[in-house]
């Protein structure tokens, strides 16, 4: 089915923060916590979105040498309450 001129509100958010020279100097751990893009209201009834997800990032880069060679470590997290 389609619908002509139907409206949407689509929300996302996110905080990030980062720490630098953790460890050794010239590394870097960063965080973000943030909410993926989120259908708040629409026209269009069958389509809700009921569920609220969350994407939680942790990051962080050692370097190995002083000419920018480093190792990097990320992990990512999503939850969703259906879950």
């Amino acid at each position: 089915m389609l619908v002509y001129n139907a409206n949407a509100n689509i929300w996302t958010w996110a905080l990030t923060a980062s720490y630098t020279d953790l460890g050794k100097l010239g590394s870097k751990l960063s965080l973000i916590l943030g909410m993926p893009p989120k259908l708040t209201s629409n026209d269009i009834s069958s389509r809700q979105d009921e569920d609220t997800s969350l994407h939680l990032e942790v990051s962080y880069n050692y370097p190995l040498t002083e000419k920018n060679i480093s190792t990097a470590w990320n992990t990512r997290y999503y939850k969703s309450r259906t879950q």
